[in-house]
């Protein structure tokens, strides 16, 4: 059926409400599991009367976030790791979230993409966009969404 899943997670617990789905699915048929988190990379920094951001401390607190995100997929995929499923895990970095997992997706024989959302509605939607929304538009895969539970 399908032989590779995108996860898309964010590190939160509404995110990973999606898991139980993908880890029956993965192991009913034998489908790869790629855990995707994408870190937002700062459009701008700001400058402080007229003297540019210190670079090493840009540096040093995107490679803190990354190592985070590292140590959070790891984590998940050693347990799905343990129930026989073949698990990849990849950290993206991009402003644009939704075209970061639309362009991996393309890019890498993507069978599915599996997300939650966030349950925004109305004008917070609106004004924050819904990365969910638009790879469900966009991508031309099989798209499973769960509405969450709960928020964080």
């Amino acid at each position: 059926m399908f032989k590779k899943v995108v996860v898309c997670l964010d590190g939160s617990s509404v995110a990973e409400q999606i898991l139980p789905f993908v880890t029956e699915g993965a192991q009913r048929f034998n489908t790869k599991v790629i855990l995707l988190q994408v870190l937002d990379v700062p459009a701008t920094v700001a400058w402080i009367k007229d003297t540019p951001p210190d670079i090493d401390i840009v540096t040093e607190e995107s490679k803190r976030k990354e190592e985070e995100a590292r140590a959070y997929l790891q984590g998940i995929a050693t347990s799905l790791r343990a129930k026989g499923i073949d698990v990849g895990e990849v950290i993206l970095h991009n402003i644009s979230i939704d075209e970061a997992i639309l362009d991996y997706a393309a890019g890498n024989d993507v069978d599915t993409i599996a997300m939650t959302t966030h349950g925004r509605t109305g004008i917070m939607r609106a004004v924050l966009g819904s990365v969910a929304d638009s790879v469900v538009r966009k991508s031309g895969l099989p798209t499973v969404l769960l509405r969450p539970r709960n928020a964080d």
